[in-house]
């Protein structure tokens, strides 16, 4: 048995928060330990009920369950980037007297926060996700994991890697 750790976002519609999940693979099972729920799980499961019956390996339901947890992560970064440029928009648009430019300054520092918050939480998800990965990786090497599962966990793991250059990008833009 193996036991893995990452980081998932448990909420990325609002503030995201980050909750630890433990993964416990076996040669035929997968369980997952977690103490928070995560939308991602019940996402995953969701769609496995729509799918038709066929047998999945416990490699499978994990990237599964990495890739429902990267496409929820891309459209948080998605909306932290619309936040963003509404934020800019707002900021550059104030008018009135020194009052009311002032409020609207302190707002946009306050909305500034936030978004920098979700971008925090999004990149410590990723790169946790990214470390498993990697370990999935070598390790699938060394157990000879089928073709379609190794070249799924590049995929995903490049499309990971992209998405946290751009958060990357999104915060140093927000400071």
């Amino acid at each position: 048995m193996r036991y893995l750790h990452a980081l998932f976002i448990s909420e990325p519609e609002d503030t995201p928060d980050v909750t630890g999940v433990t993964f416990v693979v076996a040669p035929t099972a997968l369980v997952t330990v977690r103490y928070h729920p995560v939308e991602t799980f019940d996402l995953f499961s969701q769609k496995l009920c729509k799918a038709p019956a066929q047998p999945l390996s416990p490699g499978t339901v994990g990237l599964g369950l990495i890739n429902t947890g990267l496409n929820r992560s891309a459209r948080a970064l998605s909306k932290v980037s619309e936040s963003l440029d509404r934020i800019a928009s707002a900021v550059f648009r104030a008018k009135g007297d020194q009052s009311k430019r002032n409020q609207i300054y302190s707002d946009t520092l306050d909305a500034l926060g936030r978004e920098d918050e979700k971008i925090s939480n999004l990149r410590e998800s990723m790169v946790s996700v990214e470390r498993l990965l990697l370990f999935l990786m070598s390790e699938g090497r060394a157990e000879n994991a089928p073709k379609s599962l190794r070249e799924a966990t590049k995929t995903a793991l490049r499309d990971l890697q992209t998405m946290e250059q751009d958060a990357r990008r999104k915060k140093c833009s927000s400071c």
